[in-house]
C-alpha cells in the first residue's frame, strides 16, 4: 500500500467496490430490439471463453461484432484507446452511416 493511502481512502474505495458488486449481482439484462455494434477486446482477460453469446439472446435487430486491440482493461488505455476513439467519432458522424469497419480495422 502506498504511504499516502490511509485507512479512510481504502474504506471509501472498498465501499464503491461493494456498491458495484451489488449492482452487478442484481442487474437483469433486458431485451433490445435495435441493432448493436459489439466492440470485443481481442485479448482475453480470463479463460478465453466467449462471454458475448448472451447478446445474441437479447438483441433483436442484429449484431455486428468488431474486434479491438487490447483486452477489457487495456482497450481504454494508449495506444488502443485512440483506435477506439477514432471508430466512435467516425461511427457517430452523420456522414459515416454503415462504415463500421473504419478505425478498428487498424491494429494499434
Amino acid at each position: 500500500v502506498p504511504p499516502d493511502i490511509n485507512a479512510q481512502v481504502i474504506a471509501r474505495h472498498f465501499a464503491v467496490f461493494k456498491a458495484h458488486m451489488e449492482a452487478a449481482r442484481s442487474y437483469v439484462p433486458q431485451p433490445y430490439s435495435g441493432y448493436l455494434t459489439l466492440l470485443q477486446a481481442r485479448d482475453p482477460v480470463l479463460d478465453g471463453a466467449d462471454y458475448t453469446a448472451l447478446w445474441d439472446t437479447l438483441v433483436g435487430g442484429g449484431i455486428s461484432r468488431l474486434q479491438v486491440a487490447g483486452n477489457h482493461y487495456t482497450l481504454l488505455q494508449p495506444p488502443h484507446v485512440q483506435a477506439l476513439a477514432d471508430y466512435l467519432i467516425a461511427s457517430l458522424s452523420p456522414s459515416s452511416a454503415g462504415e463500421d469497419e473504419f478505425a478498428l480495422a487498424r491494429n494499434r
